[in-house]
């Protein structure tokens, strides 16, 4: 049960991780975009 609590919040911040990530590519895109 503990192993499992650890390996669904690993998921959650591995989730939330590439959402970061994806989210400051698409700001860098963005400003990319709006500053050509």
């Amino acid at each position: 049960m503990c192993r499992r609590i650890i390996k669904c919040s690993f998921f959650f911040l591995l989730i939330h991780f590439t959402k970061t990530v994806l989210g400051m590519q698409q700001h860098s895109t963005a400003a990319i975009f709006s500053y050509h």
